[in-house]
């Protein structure tokens, strides 16, 4: 009797065990699952990871996949943060402070000696002659006084680099600086920018939902309202360009990320200049710029460079920037 007693208790604990496993697998706690399958924990470890990281990448449902977008796969979230590192607007998926959303230096202005006096050349002080006189300022608008009383200042206005048939576009230089990224660069910001970060006072609202137009007129804001930067719409790689003026063309692109189960859609903007040569130069994001041999940026194929998760520099994405192709006529004023 006794021993029929203790296997019918040792039945009803295992039974209500199995029940009570159960019940949290059907409530999804990622905490609770069945020994034998782990794959709800996986999916929410997965998916906490992702948030830990990128709380700005918003999972999409599964039945509101836009299907006409591509879809990357990845299988692993070091491959996922390869993607996002590698944007241009990379800052919209990571953590960051308010007040690091605006350009560290800009003063209201986007004023800069090099803006201002791109003929003034940067001596180091080890070989700073001491029996010329040293002036020293505190203020922008001081050496500007001081250049503009000079009978020579035609010379510190002007770019000392030859001139092309592109109107004003320079000879290209690399850039491998951390800290520009393509707007920065092609619309010789040099520092990491968003389209809108200038006009609007919390930063860029660049996202998934921005359209190309959108983002062609945050472009002509933002050159509104830098006194010493102008910028106007153009029709095409080809439209007519000032000698001063250097043709800056832009893009965006849209894809979902699947990982683990999940659907993340993320949205990038991309920028080009044109070069003294014809050919366009661009910067892909914290990476190093790039001299293409594209002549028409219309007809050709944006690629989303970055890299991997093995550290190599590549394509990520072909054709990622398939938007239509917005340009714009791009100068400084002094």
């Amino acid at each position: 009797m006794k021993r029929l007693l203790a296997i019918v208790l040792i039945t009803l604990f295992v039974a209500v065990n199995c029940l009570s496993a159960s019940a949290l697998a059907d409530n999804e706690d990622p905490m609770c699952y069945n020994a034998n399958d782990d794959s709800t924990f996986s999916i929410n470890t997965g998916k906490e990871e992702v948030k830990r990281l990128f709380p700005g990448l918003k999972e999409v449902e599964s039945r509101d996949v836009d299907r006409s977008l591509p879809i990357i796969e990845v299988n692993s979230v070091d491959e996922l943060a390869a993607i996002i590192n590698s944007l241009n607007s990379a800052f919209l998926y990571k953590i960051q402070p308010v007040n690091e959303r605006r350009p560290k230096y800009y003063n209201g202005k986007g004023a800069m000696v090099s803006d201002m006096f791109p003929g003034l050349t940067v001596v180091d002080s080890d070989n700073i002659d001491h029996s010329i006189p040293v002036i020293e300022i505190e203020e922008l608008d001081d050496l500007a006084a001081i250049i503009n009383a000079s009978s020579s200042v035609h010379l510190y206005k002007e770019n000392t680099c030859s001139r092309s048939p592109y109107g004003g576009a320079k000879p290209y230089t690399q850039n491998n600086s951390t800290n520009v990224n393509c707007y920065g660069y092609a619309g010789e910001f040099f520092w990491f920018i968003s389209p809108g970060d200038i006009h609007f006072y919390h930063g860029s609202p660049f996202d998934t939902n921005s359209t190309i137009s959108e983002v062609a007129d945050w472009v002509q804001w933002d050159y509104n309202r830098d006194e010493f930067r102008a910028c106007r719409s153009i029709s095409s790689a080809t439209s007519s360009v000032s000698s001063v003026e250097w043709r800056m063309a832009l893009r965006i692109g849209k894809a979902y990320i699947y990982y683990n189960g999940a659907y993340y859609l993320f949205a990038d903007f991309h920028f080009m200049k044109q070069t003294n040569t014809g050919y366009w130069a661009h910067k892909p994001g914290s990476a190093p710029s790039m001299l293409t041999s594209i002549t028409n940026p219309s007809t050709a194929n944006w690629h989303l460079y970055g890299y991997d998760s093995n550290g190599n520099f590549t394509i990520l994405i072909n054709n990622f920037y398939n938007s239509t192709t917005k340009y714009f006529a791009v100068k400084k004023i002094n």
